[in-house]
C-alpha cells in the first residue's frame, strides 16, 4: 500500500508534510515493527481459520471429496490472509497519523 499517498489524500490540509517525510517515517518503522506486525497477522489468521475450520468439520465439508474441499479450504485462508493484511494496514495508519500529524519538519541550520 502506498502509505505517502493515502495520508496526502486523508489529510490535505498537512500540506508541509512531504511524500519524501512519509517514506522516511514508514522506512524508519518497518524493521521496528516488522515482528509485531508478523505476531499480528499470524493472530488475526488463528481467529479467523480456528472457528472456521471446526465450523468446517462439523458441517461436513472434510468429508468431501477433491477440488470442493480445497476450494473451500482454500478460500478460507484466503480471507484469513485479508483480514491479517487489513489488520496490518490500520496498525500502520494510526502509527503514521499520530506520527505525521504532530510533526513538525526540521527547519535547516545553515548559516548565511
Amino acid at each position: 500500500m502506498d502509505y505517502a499517498y493515502w495520508f496526502k489524500r486523508t489529510f490535505p490540509e498537512s500540506h508541509h508534510i512531504s511524500f519524501d517525510d512519509v517514506d522516511s517515517l514508514i522506512e524508519r518503522i518497518s524493521p521496528a515493527t516488522a515482528v509485531l506486525l508478523e505476531c499480528i497477522k499470524v493472530c488475526c489468521i488463528a481467529i479467523v481459520l480456528i472457528p472456521a475450520y471446526t465450523a468446517l468439520f462439523y458441517a461436513g465439508v472434510f468429508s468431501l471429496h477433491g477440488a470442493i474441499r480445497w476450494a473451500i479450504l482454500l478460500s478460507v485462508l484466503y480471507g484469513a490472509l485479508l483480514f491479517g493484511r487489513r489488520c496490518e494496514q490500520s496498525i500502520i495508519k494510526a502509527y503514521l497519523k499520530s506520527e505525521l500529524l504532530n510533526y513538525v519538519k526540521p527547519r535547516s541550520t545553515s548559516t548565511r
